[in-house]
């Protein structure tokens, strides 16, 4: 049976709404959510497909909603995850910023 039945199921049936949300907590962990937002988030800003954002306020909106969702990603995450991400920015620093001294 898929999630959205038994929540639904769950709802009809009186269970409260706390054990609900719970069991529906456990089928994607929120730091996925949060590090998909911040993805998609950058991916938008960067590459901006149909020219949608055209205002600096925007821009800057969702760069700092997608910093914020990020992190709160990164903070909620096991420690194997944190590990994957800090590794795989270390790499990235390293393959497009190795040559640049400041």
């Amino acid at each position: 049976m898929a999630p959205t039945y038994l929540f639904l199921l769950a709802l009809s049936l009186g269970v409260p709404l706390y054990v609900t949300l719970r069991a529906m907590a456990m089928v994607i962990p929120a730091y996925t959510i949060f590090l998909a937002i911040a993805g998609a988030l950058i991916w938008v800003s960067f590459y901006n497909p149909k020219n949608i954002l055209t205002d600096d306020i925007i821009l800057c909106l969702v760069l700092l909603i997608s910093s914020v969702c990020g992190l709160i990603g990164f903070a909620i995450a096991p420690l194997s995850i944190q590990m994957i991400i800090a590794i795989g920015l270390v790499i990235f620093q390293r393959k497009y910023f190795g040559n640049v001294r400041g």
